[in-house]
């Protein structure tokens, strides 16, 4: 995506770039698949306990840990850190040199090895179904709450999977 850096770890900025999908259904606002996919990422884990549904917890690691930012101290020589307020700057410019690597997932409930289940993403105003859509590719549950009728059927025809499979075995 032309927002990301090269190994696709810079934050995303007050802008985003996102192109409008095509959408065949009378549906007034259909939300592209590249809006929903970071939200969704970014909400959710991989994996949530099987017993209480809590999510799992990133376990992350730097390869160097950046200079206290309290600590610093400023540069005459470099222009770019002459004042406090450009500081964060020369603070950033250490993250981003060093970023975070995910290097496992671990519970955040008390439960002993119950197992993990897929994290469960939950949309009230589903509409079309976009954020179901999203959530069942990259492998989490969805739920989709709606009050129109029609909006409801789309949905379904769109998403069309495992989330309504059960449903007809009901």
């Amino acid at each position: 995506m032309p927002w990301e850096d090269k190994d696709g770890t810079r934050n995303r900025r007050t802008v985003w770039t996102i192109v409008t999908e095509p959408f065949p259904d009378a549906h007034f606002a259909v939300f592209p698949q590249a809006l929903v996919k970071p939200c969704v990422l970014a909400g959710t884990s991989p994996q949530a306990c099987e017993k209480c549904g809590a999510p799992w917890e990133r376990i992350v690691e730097r390869d160097a840990q950046p200079e206290a930012y309290d600590a610093m101290k400023y540069d005459e020589t470099d222009p770019r850190f002459r004042t406090k307020r450009n500081m964060g700057a020369r603070y950033q410019e250490q993250l981003n040199a060093n970023p975070l690597k995910t290097i496992g997932w671990r519970p955040t409930c008390d439960h002993d090895n119950v197992g993990s289940a897929d994290c469960l993403v939950l949309d009230p105003f589903a509409g079309s179904g976009t954020v179901g859509v999203v959530a069942l590719r990259h492998g989490r549950r969805f739920l989709g709450l709606e009050l129109n009728a029609d909006y409801v059927a789309m949905a379904k025809r769109r998403i069309a999977g495992p989330l309504f499979a059960q449903e007809a075995g009901a």
